[in-house]
């Protein structure tokens, strides 16, 4: 049988493609195609969704990357996290990702995973 390491949790089953944000008492549920990017702010997240709308989330960015499937979404730079199904075009020279009218960077440290999962 295997151990668990103290601390570690069991990861939440999805809502069937969905995420779940609170807002002050009220929770939102977020089908994952809405979610066009994140970007960290402080110790919250700012999600950005498809129709220009953007919720601040009280999660970490490295906790919400966890509650994201990675099939879905890229971390490609400490600040952002992306919807690959979002992406328009990327700039390799420039280190830049485009979705529709917003340029995320793309770190040194991320550039070849960015490359790999974008180019597959």
């Amino acid at each position: 049988m295997k151990k668990i390491k103290k601390g570690s949790r069991k990861p939440k089953p999805a809502l069937n493609g969905k995420i779940c944000f609170k807002i002050q008492n009220e929770h939102i549920i977020v089908p994952f195609h809405d979610i066009s990017y994140c970007k960290a702010e402080g110790s919250y997240t700012r999600v950005y969704l498809r129709d220009k709308r953007d919720i601040l989330d009280t999660r970490v960015m490295k906790k919400l990357e966890q509650d994201l499937p990675k099939e879905y979404f890229l971390r490609c730079h400490n600040s952002y996290l992306i919807n690959i199904r979002e992406v328009k075009s990327f700039n390799g020279k420039e280190r830049k990702i485009k979705l529709d009218n917003v340029e995320i960077p793309v770190s040194r440290r991320k550039y070849k995973e960015v490359v790999r999962k974008l180019m597959g």
